[in-house]
Formats: structure tokens, sequence, C-alpha cells
């Protein structure tokens, strides 16, 4: 037991160091360093920073009113605020990827810090992958989180965010869980992944 209880808070120090690391660089670089104008609005449950456009805030206002009204239909229970009201930080593509993108496939952050859970979205990160989807994805993995009390699999906490990082919504309906265009391309090129290291994959 108290070897698994070890291995349980190493993966969890794995988990948090980096975003806390990420969390961080805000406290190091002064707004004026990204841009010149940041705006700033809160929702119902989220307070937004960003030097994003107008219509990328705007945008993100109402996708953030979708996601949560998929989430209180679909999973009740996983839709809860946490204890913390969380910062949701909307950024430029230039800011984003000059100050914060730890490598170049990673297009978004949620960072569960002690006192504060940050997430951090870069608005046009990627030509195949819209700032919704990268949005929904990152706002997912801060609701499991928020609300599960152990550590999750890998392969449970990235499934649940590609699934409702799937949400589209036009003037009569929201659907959810078509396959996102990139995604289908990579399942098709790439070999399959054999079963044990899929379910011990640690991302």
């Amino acid at each position: 037991m108290a070897k698994l209880d070890q291995r349980s808070n190493r993966q969890e120090n794995q988990r948090i160091l980096p975003r806390l690391a990420c969390g961080l660089v805000f406290l190091v670089f002064p707004t004026t360093v990204f841009s010149a104008t940041w705006r700033n609005f809160a929702t119902a449950e989220f307070d937004v920073t960003g030097d994003a456009s107008l219509a990328d805030m705007r945008r993100t206002a109402a996708d953030i009113e979708t996601f949560r009204y998929v989430m209180t239909k679909f999973v009740p229970d996983l839709a809860k605020p946490g204890p913390v009201r969380p910062h949701l930080f909307i950024l430029s593509e230039n800011s984003y990827r000059r100050y914060l993108q730890p490598s170049r496939n990673v297009l978004g952050l949620t960072a569960p810090l002690p006192f504060s859970v940050d997430v951090i979205v870069g608005t046009n990160s990627s030509a195949w992958m819209n700032t919704s989807t990268i949005l929904q994805h990152e706002l997912t993995h801060y609701y499991l989180h928020q609300n599960s009390t152990s550590v999750l699999p890998s392969w449970f906490d990235e499934g649940m965010a590609e699934f409702f990082s799937t949400i589209e919504r036009n003037s009569t309906l929201i659907s959810v869980g078509k396959p996102a265009a990139a995604r289908w391309v990579a399942l098709q090129a790439l070999p399959w992944m054999p079963l044990p290291k899929f379910m011990a994959l640690h991302v």
C-alpha cells in the first residue's frame, strides 16, 4: 500500500510541477510583455483575461456557455464548479507561442495550482484544430480534476477531453461526438498502440 501511495504522489507531482511552472510565467512577465491591449470579463463561473482579439474573446464567452450547457446535460456530477474560482487566459497566437507554449504540439494548458486554477489557451494555435476545440478540451480537464478525488488514468482523462472537445453549435442544433477531421486522419495514418501500453500511458 505504501508503494502504491508513493507512486501516486510521484505521478501527482509530475502533473502539478510543470503546470505550476507555466502558471508562474504570468508572475515573471508583466502583461506589457505580451500585448498592449488586454481585456477582462467574467462569466457565471470563470474570470477571463486575454490579449486575443475582441472577436475571439466574444467567441470564448459563447463557447463557455455552450460547453457548460452540454456538461450539465450529459454529466451533471462533473459540471460542478470547484471551491476556487478559475481564471481562463485567452492569449493571442503570438503571445502563447512566444512565452508559454512548452512544445509545438501543446495547444492549451490546465494548471490546477493549490490556491487557483489557470486554464490557458492560445487562439488560432493551429490550422487543423480551432480555438473552440482546444478550449473545450482544456475545460474538460478542469472539470474532471475539480470533481475527482483520485489520479485519473491518462486514457480516461484525455479521452473525455477529446470527446467533449467535439461540441459544435449552430442556430438550431448542438452536436457532440463527431470525429475531429485531424484526429480521424491521424488514426488512419498511425499504427495501433498495444492495449497494455495504452492503459499504462501517462501524459
